[in-house]
């Protein structure tokens, strides 16, 4: 008795006036606010009691009906969720809870305060300044390496790739974390021997590398191609690739030569340059070997300057407040970038 009350008295403290009343309750998750709808799931703000009964707050995913009542995508997204839990590292955002509720399947994480990427772009109107994109960068390829590094229980790799990195899929939290969002479309790949996969196109066109354009076998370097681009658009303040045009012109515009970030930032070292510019490599061969060398790549980059969390901290305060970046549709579809058609040319 004395714990549920603990409970309610920390979701009447959250909610203004009966802000929640008519919201559907998860089990022993309580619903504070509707952030948002999107194509897959309502998201919702919740709080619940961890094992020594203490509050704290999560963000819960409503799977929407029309999809639980497709058993393929129920087998999909139980089987990824299922392996988001085994996913834990400082630059992931925390997959905690999944299953079957009375007011429909869910799937629970930790709730972060911070912003996306796309929004502090967006509301900062200049470019990040270079240490501190490099920074981003290096936290989302050791993310991204842990997540291709893993085994299964058997020790057998189990690689992962997200398929979906941009600027809207990484936030910044307000205490400088960089966390990486949304596993939602991240295949586990079980061949012991074979890590590549050749899918149908899933994810955003602007952040997409050229294999996966072609529909030709893809692997983990998708993930550093993608992080290349969101690297470059920190850098230069712009959208490098366009969001929508016919695949034609899109896969040539990936085999096109990329124009380096210091012709637009000139402060921007030669060895960022270079760094970007190898993992934007149209030759999957070509890239860095793993996110994990481009980590360390950056670390090199960095040596030297001083900037921290602190510094990506003040970032997000700059930016001012934004819509929940856990909320559900991406905000990268809604956000005007400057066009992309000065950053890049023909490779002849």
């Amino acid at each position: 008795m004395r714990v549920a009350r603990r409970l309610l008295t920390c979701v009447r403290m959250l909610v203004k006036g009966s802000a929640a009343a008519s919201l559907p309750q998860f089990g022993r998750y309580h619903t504070v606010a509707l952030l948002g709808v999107g194509g897959m799931a309502e998201v919702y703000r919740a709080i619940c009691l961890d094992a020594r009964g203490q509050p704290f707050e999560v963000v819960l995913k409503r799977i929407r009906p029309e999809l639980e009542r497709e058993p393929a995508f129920m087998r999909m997204f139980e089987r990824e969720a299922t392996t988001s839990l085994r996913l834990i590292h400082p630059n992931l955002v925390r997959v905690l809870d999944h299953g079957p509720t009375e007011n429909g399947y869910v799937q629970v994480m930790e709730y972060i305060d911070g912003c996306t990427l796309v929004h502090l772009i967006r509301a900062r109107r200049r470019p990040v300044p270079w240490p501190q994109a490099a920074l981003i960068a290096r936290e989302i390829a050791r993310g991204l390496s842990y997540m291709h590094a893993t085994e299964d229980e058997q020790g057998r790799p189990r690689t992962i790739v997200h398929r979906d990195i941009s600027p809207d899929n990484v936030m910044v939290s307000t205490d400088g974390r960089v966390k990486i969002l949304d596993f939602g479309i991240a295949k586990a790949l079980e061949a012991r021997n074979d890590v590549s996969l050749t899918g149908t196109l899933k994810g955003k066109l602007g952040y997409m590398a050229p294999e996966q354009l072609e529909a030709l076998a893809i692997d983990e370097r998708v993930d550093q191609f993608a992080l290349g681009v969101v690297l470059h658009e920190l850098l230069t303040g712009r959208r490098l690739y366009a969001r929508e045009a016919k695949l034609g012109s899109l896969r040539r515009e990936r085999r096109a030569a990329v124009r380096r970030p210091s012709e637009v930032i000139e402060e921007i070292p030669a060895e960022l340059d270079d760094v970007v510019t190898r993992m934007l490599a149209p030759d999957p061969m070509a890239r860095f070997p793993t996110t994990a060398h481009v980590a360390r790549t950056l670390d090199v980059v960095l040596g030297g300057i001083e900037v921290g969390a602190a510094e990506l901290a003040a970032l997000v305060s700059d930016a001012g407040p934004a819509r929940h970046p856990m909320a559900g549709d991406d905000e990268e579809q809604r956000t005007e970038l400057t066009p992309p058609s000065a950053f890049w040319s023909s490779a002849g």
